[in-house]
């Protein structure tokens, strides 16, 4: 037996990890191979998976005892001890530094531990490990890859676990002491490829590109009726997405509009900001009687996509200061409904001026509503077509997934022991 392990950071538990909803089905397909999903949290509601995917919580079960074990591991550890003379050689020791490579130690040694021990416990004569993050769990799995426990470890690498902007202080914890302990880094997007071979000097023989994927809708969303442009926005309310800069937009685009259109604007997305967000819209949007907005709420990944299928929209909006390749962005066009969206992270590989239009990647509010106003260009048949076809060219989740697996169970040969 072979089995093929894939460490998330809470998947088939919560809400997060969206995509894995898709790309587990393709793994369930494998013959002769047990795939297992290990979350490191397991908190919410279960998601439906595959009968044949089992799920086993083991990184995710750890008492007050074993982490403080763990953290007393972890200030003589070679890991932490290598971590801080980095920190110190770039001038980069903070507080904040070193206690987050203490922790983030800790937790590699816990997540290690763990899996050692699932190890001892099975008789697969191989066994490779997925992290679905470039991060913790990949970090564990290459520790215990390192006592020949394990075929190989293969990570995904995507946006907040790539780029070291998004980190306080820019600093990301222990990744260059794993870059080269990992036997293949699937990036989702040339952009993330691209600095992960710049900035953390990743050899390009480590490195290749798999690209996420969506389902295909069989119709393409109608557009709005004449006199109407009907926008939706997709995100965690959190100060990163910039939410407000659509309200600020939406303003301003209402006035070059003019009188004769009317803006329908609807929100998908709960977070801590949306009480906050839907007061600011309220003023800045509320006494405009040609402006209709809508917060939606908190949505499963299920609820959006029906929505996306029984309402019409003419455009997607994202303002977001920081991404890898959106979800909401693929899943829109999939339904051929085009996107305005900044120039960051993978974006520009997913919107085009053909079906959409691409921003700057700090675009200003006139910007953005200039964008908003050419809606006759997101009700052309002709760009919406667009928009899907590029969706199946380049993000069609069967054809992804499918080559993904693939390249991940190949060369899949026994270890060479297991004590």
């Amino acid at each position: 037996m072979k089995e093929i392990w894939i460490l998330t950071s809470s998947f088939p538990y919560g809400s997060g990890e969206q995509f894995l909803e898709t790309e587990i089905g393709y793994w369930c397909q494998l013959e002769g191979v047990k795939v297992t999903c290990l979350p490191i949290l397991a908190k919410g509601e279960i998601r439906p998976v595959p009968t044949n995917i089992s799920i086993d919580r083991c990184i995710a079960h750890n008492n007050p005892s074993t982490k403080i074990l763990s953290l007393f591991q972890a200030l003589f550890s070679v890991i932490f001890l290598r971590e801080v003379i980095w920190l110190q050689q770039n001038r980069a020791c903070s507080l904040h530094s070193i206690l987050l490579a203490w922790r983030m130690t800790a937790t590699v040694i816990r997540i290690y531990t763990s899996l050692k021990h699932k190890r001892k416990k099975t008789d697969a004569e191989s066994v490779v490990c997925y992290s679905y993050w470039f991060d913790i769990a990949t970090y564990g799995s290459a520790l215990l890859k390192q006592q020949n426990l394990l075929q190989k470890v293969v990570t995904r690498a995507h946006s907040s676990d790539v780029y070291q902007e998004r980190q306080k202080e820019h600093y990301m914890a222990l990744k260059r002491q794993f870059r080269d302990k990992v036997d293949k880094i699937f990036a989702i997007s040339q952009a993330s490829y691209d600095y992960l071979h710049k900035e953390y000097a990743i050899s390009q023989d480590r490195l290749t590109i798999a690209r996420l994927g969506v389902r295909i809708a069989q119709e393409l969303t109608p557009p709005s009726p004449d006199g109407k442009v009907a926008i939706a926005s997709i995100a965690f309310c959190t100060p990163i997405k910039r939410i407000d800069r659509i309200i600020d937009a939406l303003a301003f685009a209402s006035e070059q509009i003019g009188q004769e259109i009317d803006i329908d604007w609807v929100h998908l997305g709960g977070g801590d900001l949306q009480d906050e967000l839907r007061t600011y819209a309220q003023k800045i949007l509320g006494k405009r009687s040609k402006v209709r907005f809508t917060f939606m709420g908190h949505l499963e990944n299920q609820e959006v996509l029906r929505y996306l299928k029984t309402h019409s929209i003419d455009v997607l909006i994202n303002t977001s200061e920081s991404e890898g390749i959106p979800v909401s962005i693929m899943e829109a066009m999939a339904h051929g409904i085009p996107s305005i969206a900044p120039a960051v992270g993978g974006i520009p590989e997913l919107v085009r001026p053909e079906h959409g239009w691409l921003l700057s990647a700090q675009p200003s509010i006139e910007e953005i509503a200039c964008a908003v106003c050419a809606y006759d260009h997101y009700k052309d048949n002709q760009t919406r077509q667009a928009a899907k076809q590029w969706i199946i060219k380049h993000f069609n989740a069967e054809s992804n997934y499918t080559s993904f697996v693939q390249q991940v169970i190949d060369d899949m040969k026994p270890v060479a022991g297991k004590e």
